[in-house]
């Protein structure tokens, strides 16, 4: 069984892995990964180059995206989106993991790229990091509790 807090997946590459282009702002593109024995591998591709490989690959794990666009955003939310994101990445509790996860999502700072039977598997669009995020059934929580834990986190 592969714990899914462990998983390090490379940040995507600037160009092309079959015809070495650059990928421009806007642009959209492909990530594959390719499970190693003891490494994940990330290839990224344009949508000409994926298109003409596309069945020639052994992985069925990859994700369609778009390069963001640069954006001025209002200080005020992104200082808040800041404080969130740092208590993910710092956050030992798998519930306030999820929920945080689901929340940057939602505000489009988060976008989810593979969604396995334990885990979900986000990308930070600016940054191109990575993160996994293991599932918790939502029915289960004690709403009121998990956001008196989080406000209070965020103070």
């Amino acid at each position: 069984m592969i714990d899914y807090g462990k998983i390090t997946i490379p940040r995507r590459a600037r160009h092309c892995f079959h015809g070495q282009e650059p990928f421009t702002s806007g642009a959209e593109y492909v990530s594959l990964i390719i499970e190693e024995p003891k490494d994940l591998i990330r290839q990224d591709y344009c949508m000409e180059c994926w298109n003409h490989v596309q069945s020639q690959l052994p992985s069925k794990i990859y994700w369609k995206a778009k390069l963001p666009e640069k954006s001025e955003g209002n200080p005020e939310e992104l200082s808040h989106n800041e404080k969130v994101f740092a208590l993910l990445r710092e956050s030992d509790d798998v519930t306030t993991c999820f929920v945080l996860a689901l929340y940057l999502a939602r505000k489009k700072k988060l976008i989810l790229r593979q969604d396995l039977e334990e885990a979900m598997i986000y990308e930070v669009p600016e940054t191109e990091e990575m993160i996994v995020v293991k599932k918790v059934d939502l029915s289960l929580l004690e709403e009121t509790k998990v956001q008196q834990s989080i406000a209070d986190l965020l103070k």
